[in-house]
C-alpha cells in the first residue's frame, strides 16, 4: 500500500513539474518571438498550445493573453483580435491591464465591461468622438502604466522566474533587448508624465480611479540622478497629501539614496547576489544603512506602514 501511495506521489510530482515546464517554456517562446518581431510565430505557438494554456492559473493566462492581444494589433488582424477578446473577455475584465486603450478600431470592442477602468461617461465620450481633456489624460495615464509594467514584466519573467524556477540558462541577449525597449519607453513616458504634472499637478486617485500608479512608477524609473533630485519634492508632497502610499515613498527615497552612491534606508531595493564576479541566482537586499539587522530595518519600515521582512533574500 505504501508503495502505491509513493508511486502516486511521484507521478503527481512529475505531472506538476511538467506543467511548470510547459508554462515557463511556452511563455518564453511567446515572449522571445514577440520581442524579435516574429508575430506570426507568436500566434502559431499560442494556437498550438492553447489547450495547455487554458489549464494554467488565471494570472498566468493573463500574462500570455496580453502578448497575444498586442500581437494581433501588430499584425493588424482586428477581426481575429475581436474574436479573441470575445472568447477571453472575462480575463480582461480584471482591470489590471486595459487592453483596449491602444485598439485602433473602437467599433471592434465586443464587450462594454472591459471599460470598467474608465467611467461610463468616458466610454460614451470615446464612442461618440467627443473626448474631453479629462478623458484624454485618463487614456494617457493608462497607456503610461501599461507600457511601464508590460516590458518590465517580460524582463522580470525571463531573468528571474524562468531561470530560477526552471534552472535554465538565461537568454542574456533577449533580456538585454527587452531592457533596451524598456529604457526607450521610459524616456517617452517621462516626458508625458512631466507634462501632465505641469498641467494639472500630481493626478489624484478619486478623479482617475486606478490609473495614477503609472505616474509614480515613471518618476521612479527616471533616467538619471538629476531627474531624481528634481522630482523628489513632487513625490514627497504627493506622499504628504496621501496621493501615494508609504511604500511608494520609501521606494523612491531608497532609489534616490542608491542613485547617489549611498545605502538604502527602508530596504525596498534588491540586487542580484554576486560572488567573485559571478551571479549566484539569488536576489538579495541592496546594501542598507547601518545598523542593518532585520530588527532595525523593520522598525524603519513600520514607521511608514511597510510589511515586516523575515529575510534579506527575495523569495518567489
Amino acid at each position: 500500500m505504501n508503495k502505491i501511495i509513493l508511486s502516486l506521489a511521484l507521478l503527481l510530482s512529475f505531472i506538476n513539474c511538467h506543467a511548470i515546464d510547459d508554462y515557463l517554456d511556452i511563455r518564453h517562446a511567446i515572449n522571445k518571438n514577440f520581442i524579435n518581431g516574429n508575430y506570426k510565430e507568436v500566434i502559431y505557438t499560442y494556437k498550438e498550445n492553447e489547450n495547455s494554456i487554458d489549464k494554467f492559473e488565471d494570472h498566468i493566462k493573463l500574462n500570455i493573453y496580453r502578448v497575444i492581444f498586442l500581437t494581433y494589433q501588430k499584425l493588424n488582424e482586428f477581426k481575429e483580435l475581436s474574436e479573441f477578446l470575445k472568447n477571453k473577455q472575462s480575463y480582461f475584465d480584471i482591470g489590471v491591464y486595459n487592453e483596449l486603450v491602444s485598439c485602433v478600431d473602437f467599433n471592434n470592442i465586443p464587450h462594454d465591461s472591459i471599460w470598467q477602468v474608465y467611467t461610463k461617461n468616458a466610454l460614451v465620450e470615446i464612442l461618440d468622438g467627443t473626448i474631453n481633456p479629462d478623458t484624454i489624460i485618463a487614456i494617457q495615464l493608462n497607456e503610461i502604466r501599461t507600457v511601464d509594467q508590460f516590458y518590465r514584466g517580460l524582463s522580470g519573467f525571463e531573468e528571474l522566474e524562468y531561470c530560477a524556477i526552471n534552472s535554465k540558462i538565461k537568454d542574456s541577449l533577449l533580456v538585454k533587448k527587452i531592457d533596451s525597449i524598456t529604457v526607450y519607453y521610459d524616456s517617452i513616458n517621462y516626458k508625458k508624465v512631466k507634462n501632465i504634472i505641469n498641467n494639472i499637478g500630481f493626478p489624484t486617485e478619486p478623479q482617475y480611479k486606478g490609473l495614477t500608479k503609472g505616474v509614480f512608477l515613471t518618476l521612479q524609473h527616471a533616467p538619471d540622478k538629476k531627474s531624481f533630485a528634481e522630482n523628489y519634492e513632487i513625490v514627497y508632497n504627493a506622499w504628504q497629501q496621501k496621493k501615494i502610499g508609504g511604500f511608494e515613498f520609501a521606494m523612491y527615497y531608497d532609489r534616490c539614496l542608491r542613485f547617489n552612491g549611498c545605502s538604502q534606508f527602508y530596504a525596498t531595493q534588491y540586487i542580484k547576489e554576486m560572488i567573485e564576479g559571478k551571479e549566484t541566482g539569488k536576489i538579495i537586499l541592496a546594501p542598507v544603512e547601518l545598523p542593518d539587522d532585520l530588527k532595525t530595518i523593520n522598525i524603519r519600515r513600520k514607521s511608514l506602514g511597510l510589511n515586516i521582512l523575515t529575510t534579506k533574500e527575495f523569495k518567489f
